[in-house]
């Protein structure tokens, strides 16, 4: 995994995952928008999810005081259980969103495993 220093590189690598994952509903806020059906609820509380985890990381990125905490930040280990068979993995926290998709039914779950500060 390339580790990103720059932390204007990191935010913007942030906006672009959640631009990503946003502009595949965009087609029903401009239906309700121009009078049409109004959007699920389940999808607007899985959009307004993935806003709150965006503004959360960017938080985090901006205070980040050093390139340790940003280089933490982008390796954060994580234990990934899928059809029962769990695996520890890392994890580039910057751009993964764990805010689940209430549309999708998947069989893999994520579980952030605990970090110490030294």
């Amino acid at each position: 995994m390339i580790v990103i220093t720059d932390k204007n590189t990191l935010v913007n690598n942030v906006k672009t995952e959640v631009n990503r994952l946003l502009s595949k509903d965009d087609w029903m806020s401009i239906r309700e928008f121009e009078g049409g059906e109004a959007m699920p609820d389940n999808v607007k509380a899985y959009r307004a999810s993935i806003r709150d985890e965006s503004n959360t990381k960017v938080a985090y990125i901006n205070n980040c005081l050093d390139n340790d905490c940003l280089i933490a930040y982008q390796n954060k280990s994580f234990t990934k259980i899928r059809n029962g068979e769990s695996s520890i993995e890392s994890i580039d926290m910057s751009i993964i969103f764990l805010t689940k998709d209430p549309r999708i039914d998947e069989h893999t779950t994520f579980t952030l495993d605990e970090v110490t500060e030294e």
